[in-house]
């Protein structure tokens, strides 16, 4: 989406300003003083790129100022429509001031130009049928010469490259295709559900912290604050060993010390237990969900409802978003649902041929399963891809629209307004945050950001915050499990899923009380 726009009379008068962020320097005035001495209608200042068009028997300058790396394709389309719309009403203007007329200015267009910058961006990308990826029909053009592809479009090779799919024939697809469906297994109403991460121990006992603090007591004592005060520090460093964030450990550990003040104890024994059940009780809380969460409930009920079901995958660069969604998606397709998968990261290039690759694998596992892509490409805009695919999806028959988006760090604050626009735009049943495991202070930090980003920027009277989280490499961390506590405490959403392998069988339910013995074992 862009970040300005600007409505000028040729003697530099401003008729209307409309700023979606706070811009970096000052890329008006620089483009200015450039198209004074060069005439040029486009320029780079810093990280915008500036693009204006000139109406000279209007005495009018129509200019627009955007990330040089959203590459929006619309922006010629966006001044032309502007001038058509605003054109007349401008030139009025600038009449009525000649004549001496005293005006308010900037004018009021702002709801006019909104409106009018959705209808642009929506036509950007009218709905097609999207290229299904079990389509082995399609070809790809050929160029005679290599050379840099501006638009981060992959070539043949490349998108081969990133395909790890078995190439073997018959037979080795039949392969693949009864390795994964052995991890498979239907329960008696013939749902296929999601089995709880693995715990190391099945026994696994949560008393190695506890009988550590036995040593700071002596007995027949009544607890409060001054002689609780060494268990707390020593609760708080055992858990930023376990990776939960710092400011988060701390309110843990003074909860707890609220709820025993007071109680009198008798033994070493009695000491250790009233501060394990207090802890572990309170760490539950946070874990457990204020309210049950059947996404595959959700889902059938939208069905019968006659609406397509859509889930937003949101989160920074680099966690593993697209692969967790296909994962995902396998999950969907063993209960018989049909599901579109929507290409909105339209920056990071192999994003789209990524997906490509899961959907065709997707294809194969089951004779039965309907999935397809719905992508435009490159340098478009994700909400206009997203509403578009929804309206596929209702259109078409499908159950459930999956949408992926491009990964953004927190503190890019033209990245999270798109975000928040894509949200706004669409309002997707569910928002997925997904995060790796293996982060204690960052995750507070990305999902607090994330969060706020979506109520601040949003467009909405009512703004969407994060339902749910989705934690990857969850087989990696070991006893690090932290991380999942201070998400939970952050976000007050639930865990949804655990990644926790490379496979489409490998998407766990998080086992709460695993969790709380990993942290205090």
């Amino acid at each position: 989406m862009i970040d300005a726009f600007y409505i000028l009379g040729t003697s530099g008068l401003i008729l209307f300003s409309y700023n979606l962020v706070s811009l970096k320097g000052d890329p008006l005035g620089t483009f200015l003083d450039e198209y004074i001495k060069n005439r040029c209608t486009q320029t780079s200042v810093g990280p915008y790129t500036v693009m204006a068009s000139i109406v000279s028997e209007l005495n009018l300058i129509f200019i627009t100022v955007y990330q040089t790396s959203l590459q929006l394709s619309y922006i010629p389309e966006l001044l032309q429509q502007s001038i058509l719309n605003f054109g007349a009403k401008c030139c009025e203007v600038i009449n009525e001031i000649n004549k001496g007329i005293a005006l308010d200015l900037p004018l009021s267009l702002e709801k006019d130009f909104t409106n009018l910058l959705h209808k642009v961006e929506d036509s950007s990308t009218r709905i097609q049928s999207p290229k299904a990826t079990n389509d082995s029909g399609t070809k790809s053009s050929k160029s005679g010469k290599k050379m840099r592809k501006w638009d981060d479009k992959v070539t043949k090779e490349e998108a081969e490259a990133l395909d790890y799919s078995d190439k073997s024939k018959a037979a080795g697809n039949d392969r693949f295709d009864d390795k994964i469906k052995t991890r498979v297994t239907l329960n008696k109403d013939g749902i296929y559900e999601l089995t709880e991460m693995e715990t190391d121990t099945a026994e696994k006992k949560s008393t190695g912290l506890f009988k550590s603090i036995i040593n700071s007591f002596s007995a027949q004592k009544t607890l409060n604050e001054a002689n609780l005060n060494p268990i707390k520090n020593k609760m708080k460093d055992h858990l930023i060993s376990k990776n939960v964030a710092s400011n988060i450990a701390e309110v843990i550990c003074q909860s707890v010390v609220d709820s025993i003040k007071g109680k009198q104890v008798g033994t070493f024994s009695s000491i250790s237990k009233i501060v394990q059940q207090s802890t572990e009780e309170v760490v539950r809380q946070i874990l457990t969900p204020s309210n049950a969460q059947d996404l595959l409930g959700e889902i059938k009920t939208s069905k019968q409802q006659n609406k397509v079901y859509s889930i937003c995958f949101i989160g920074v660069n680099g966690v593993g978003k697209s692969t967790n969604l296909s994962k995902t998606c396998f999950w969907l397709l063993q209960n018989n649902l049909k599901v579109l998968i929507a290409a909105c990261d339209t920056f990071r290039s192999g994003a789209v041929e990524q997906l490509r690759v899961h959907v065709k694998n997707l294809s194969k596992l089951n004779n039965n399963s309907s999935v397809e892509l719905f992508e435009k490409g490159y340098g478009k805009d994700a909400a206009a891809i997203a509403k578009n695919a929804i309206q596929y999806g209702q259109k078409n028959g499908f159950d459930v629209v999956l949408i992926d988006t491009a990964g953004r760090m927190q503190d890019n604050e033209p990245l999270m307004r798109s975000l928040a626009k894509l949200v706004s735009d669409n309002q997707p049943n569910k928002i997925v945050f997904v995060g790796e495991a293996l982060v204690g202070n960052e995750a507070v930090d990305q999902l607090t950001k994330f969060n706020q980003a979506l109520k601040d920027y949003s467009f909405s009277d009512h703004p969407r915050q994060i339902d749910g989280i989705l934690l990857t490499k969850f087989d990696t961390i070991d006893d690090k499990v932290g991380a999942a506590l201070s998400m939970t405490f952050t976000s007050k959403s639930p865990i949804l899923f655990v990644g926790t392998g490379q496979t489409y069988t490998d998407l766990k339910k998080v086992n709460i009380k695993s969790i709380v013995d990993t942290l205090f074992s």
